[in-house]
């Protein structure tokens, strides 16, 4: 399957595609479309003589550090087996088109599109501000690792208006969307972060699993008594929507 899941920051959904290409095999494109991502980075490490030696690796549009083995460029085609998330109009697109335009070429691309929208769009914004406040060593990665590894306590001095403006921008866009494109599921981040209970979010996982053409069991055990889907168990069905990792 080819899965694209529309969104914007803080929805959590790179954390929930993560989980689901950690329990499937597959493939997670981030963001393709963020242009500002560097596409190398340099590691020091130490040479034979004990001497600092810095590495330059490439680092595939749609991807990061960690993963850096496939990524996409578009307009090409997606490969199977994979999941995207796509931040909506959070960037300026390919010959300056517009998020309508864009979507109408890119969602073909794909089998399955799923949406994923804000319960709380100002905790959106005060969270992504909190993390842009944080020390990052102009270090473009440090900030990223800020951005997507925790959430931050908010103050009002880290307002930042451009932000603030962004987040209302794609939110208002998710939820006229989701209207106009009824056959589409949408989901908010308080529903899909918001089961405590095995039982009763196995049956939802189950029927979205079904939507998105992957076989989601009900979180049952193997032979050693593990839930198999580890990577959905462990970072969404019991997480809270509003801690951890929620880029």
């Amino acid at each position: 399957m080819k899965i694209l899941i529309l969104t914007q920051p803080y929805n959590g959904a790179n954390n929930f595609a993560t989980s689901l290409c950690t329990d499937f095999g597959y493939k997670h494109i981030m963001d393709p479309m963020d242009h500002l991502v560097p596409l190398t980075q340099t590691v020091p490490s130490l040479g034979e003589d004990m001497g600092v030696v810095y590495t330059t690796y490439d680092i595939p549009r749609g991807s990061t550090p960690a993963l850096n083995d496939f990524g996409y460029n578009y307009p090409d085609e997606i490969d199977n087996n994979t999941i995207c998330v796509h931040n909506v109009t959070w960037h300026t697109l390919p010959g300056g088109i517009t998020e309508d335009a864009f979507l109408a070429d890119f969602m073909p691309k794909f089998d399955k599109v799923l949406i994923i929208r804000t319960s709380d769009v100002d905790w959106n914004w005060k969270k992504h501000c909190a993390a842009l406040a944080q020390h990052d060593n102009n270090n473009y990665w440090w900030k990223r690792f800020n951005l997507m590894h925790d959430v931050h306590e908010y103050e009002d001095e880290m307002y930042d208006v451009d932000i603030y403006n962004k987040h209302y921008h794609a939110h208002n866009y998710l939820t006229n969307f989701t209207i106009n494109n009824p056959n589409l599921k949408s989901i908010p981040t308080s529903e899909l972060y918001g089961y405590w209970d095995k039982e009763v979010g196995g049956d939802y996982f189950v029927d979205l699993g079904n939507y998105l053409g992957l076989p989601i069991n009900k979180f049952d055990v193997d032979g050693n008594n593990d839930v198999i889907h580890t990577g959905l168990w462990h970072n969404v069905i019991n997480a809270s929507w509003k801690e951890r990792s929620r880029w």
